[in-house]
């Protein structure tokens, strides 16, 4: 168990450096932003009706 869990510590701490994971977090950011702007736009449209 122990060999297990330092390979697979080895692979995440590789894994946070990478270009893929600094890709994902961008992507994330810019769902929750759209994700944002539409709960806005659908409370107003909500309020105008």
């Amino acid at each position: 168990m122990d060999k297990r869990d330092s390979k697979i510590k080895e692979k995440l701490v590789s894994v946070k450096h990478s270009t893929e994971v600094k890709a994902f977090k961008e992507q994330t950011a810019i769902m929750k932003q759209r994700g944002r702007r539409w709960r806005l736009s659908y409370k107003w449209r909500a309020l105008r009706s």
